[in-house]
């Protein structure tokens, strides 16, 4: 018996809502932590504390929430993760401190810092990622650690009430 593959989906971004993660999220869980398992048995090591999620984990939330297109532009195949706060900050893999970035955009935030930290997508290391808004493809947002992502209203971004 011959399989059939359905490729009516590709050229389709997929749209993901805020309310489906958690669904998506327990789907995805036993996968990712058996893959995590026979990683560290492999490396015969404990498994690393991470908090506010593992590496797999958000690299798997920010997939779903980029729909494979730069988070930055919209306009190239988004291939590279992009910690807002580094690592040596104290920065995690929490979906809020990441973002689905193309090289080129990935460059450019390192080749000019202070307008990354200007756009949020760089922050200091006393700044919390998922209470500082970001400029996500034109519009401004906050990130959460779910792979979501919320809307900032013109007058939150101004500084006002």
């Amino acid at each position: 018996m011959e399989a059939y593959w359905d490729h009516s989906w590709q050229g389709q971004r997929p749209m993901i809502y805020k309310e489906q993660m958690p669904q998506l999220l327990a789907v995805l869980a036993p996968v990712i932590e058996k893959s995590a398992r026979s990683r560290s048995r492999k490396r015969n090591a404990k498994p690393a504390k991470v908090d506010k999620g593992s590496q797999s984990e958000g690299r798997t939330l920010l997939a779903v929430r980029s729909g494979g297109l730069c988070e930055i532009c919209a306009l190239a195949p988004a291939r590279e993760w992009h910690h807002r706060k580094n690592r040596s900050q104290g920065g995690t893999w929490a979906a809020s401190n990441g973002l689905h970035l193309c090289s080129a955009d990935h460059a450019f935030i390192t080749e000019h810092p202070a307008q990354a930290a200007q756009n949020g997508w760089t922050v200091r290391s006393h700044e919390d990622p998922s209470v500082t808004t970001v400029l996500r493809r034109g519009k401004w947002v906050l990130l959460d650690d779910f792979g979501g992502f919320e809307l900032v209203s013109a007058v939150q971004e101004e500084g006002g009430e």
